[in-house]
């Protein structure tokens, strides 16, 4: 790999690391920012709710808007908008200015995916697996120690300080990715527009055989995963009576794990197959989210989930995005990963509403139980995939 453009992969993995770790200082801080508004968990499910929405819808947007304007202008302007807007919530460390700021954080935040993963894919074509699996890891880095940071910064500097630390970092990169990615110097002529796909030939993939059953299993997934991701850490402090900074650092470590569970999704995937891992990685999250809840021992519970969920609820992205990658044709690839992506985390988002709402006016482990539930859906979807060897696969040629 050319050193210029092992350095544009430095980048990028410091800015995917970036743009997920907005997103995690939020759950860590809930009990303080609770304590310190008196928002209740309810509404603030409903902004951490707004906020992934956009996220979600957002995703759809930034790829047609680097084909007008390039991948370099939409990154630098995604990365740097997205930290500026936590200025509003440290200038208002109330609820209004929390909601108001993550939004419109959400927004600016929710292009970078699909920009960056084009601009990945056309700069280390013909081979981009290698140089997508680095851009991943520089995420799930993010993800892992963002729940940590958050917390001894939240204490100590007050919660809204947290969000103005990655946000500082998020500028101070923009401007440094504008000034030494030059598309000139650095992609010579990779960058080129291409012709966006037409709606009806993404239709035509959406109802393939398999597919369908695929987005079920998405609309599951993003269900849990933003459900976990928002409620956990109010879960452990306020129904296991763990300590603030215990419950941030088993935040952190379920990300940790994710990344074990993503080399060993991939590498199962290849020997036995996708439907297998897919149906093992639901389970296995399955029973992790049970531990959690009906083990005696709290840190015992925990020490189960976090292996269990932390390892698999991971695992399944590699078979999933090959299953998916299978099912479409390239014409329309990138904009079906849009789709997918949306499914994740705009579906997904409403998933904060509804812990929010069920711990509200149930309790937290009501909430923890519905959250089990989405689990229990994606294995019944992945039990329902169909065998690759039964699947009839469309042909472009159709179109």
């Amino acid at each position: 790999m050319q050193a210029g453009r092992t350095f544009l992969l430095l980048l990028l993995g410091s800015a995917h690391s970036l743009n997920h770790s907005l997103f995690l200082v939020l759950p860590p801080l809930l009990p303080l920012i609770i304590e310190e508004t008196g928002a209740s968990i309810q509404t603030l499910g409903v902004v951490a709710n707004a906020g992934y929405l956009a996220y979600g819808v957002g995703a759809m947007v930034g790829g047609a808007l680097s084909d007008r304007v390039g991948e370099k202008r939409v990154l630098t302007m995604s990365i740097g908008l997205s930290g500026a807007s936590t200025v509003i919530i440290y200038l208002l460390p109330n609820i209004v200015g929390l909601g108001i700021g993550f939004f419109v954080m959400s927004v600016w935040a929710s292009l970078y995916h699909p920009v960056a993963n084009s601009l990945i894919s056309k700069v280390y074509s013909p081979k981009p697996a290698e140089a997508m699996g680095i851009h991943g890891a520089g995420g799930s880095l993010g993800q892992a120690f963002a729940p940590m940071i958050s917390v001894v910064v939240g204490v100590a500097f007050g919660w809204s300080s947290s969000f103005l630390f990655y946000g500082v970092m998020a500028i101070l990169l923009s401007v440094y990715f504008s000034r030494a990615a030059s598309d000139e110097a650095l992609l010579g002529s990779i960058l080129h527009k291409e012709q966006s796909p037409k709606f009806r030939s993404l239709l035509y993939f959406l109802r393939s055989p398999g597919m369908m059953v695929l987005v079920a299993f998405n609309v599951f997934g993003g269900l849990y995963y933003r459900g976990v991701e928002f409620i956990l850490p109010t879960f452990l402090v306020q129904s296991r009576a763990l300590p603030l900074e215990l419950a941030g650092m088993a935040a952190s470590l379920v990300f940790v794990f994710a990344v074990l569970g993503q080399l060993l999704g991939g590498k199962s995937a290849d020997r036995i197959g996708n439907k297998k891992v897919l149906i093992f990685s639901a389970v296995g999250a399955l029973i992790g989210l049970i531990c959690l809840l009906a083990v005696p021992n709290p840190m015992l519970g925990l020490l189960f989930f976090l292996i269990l969920y932390g390892t698999l609820f991971s695992a399944h992205q590699p078979p999933f995005n090959s299953e998916v990658a299978a099912l479409t044709d390239k014409k329309v690839m990138g904009a079906m990963f849009g789709v997918q992506f949306f499914i994740t985390f705009g579906i997904g988002s409403f998933a904060a509403s509804i812990a929010g709402y069920l711990a509200e006016g149930h309790g937290l482990d009501t909430a923890m139980i519905a959250i089990t539930l989405f689990v229990l859906g994606g294995v019944v979807a992945a039990l329902l995939l169909p065998e690759r060897k039964k699947i009839s696969y469309p042909s472009a040629t159709k179109q």
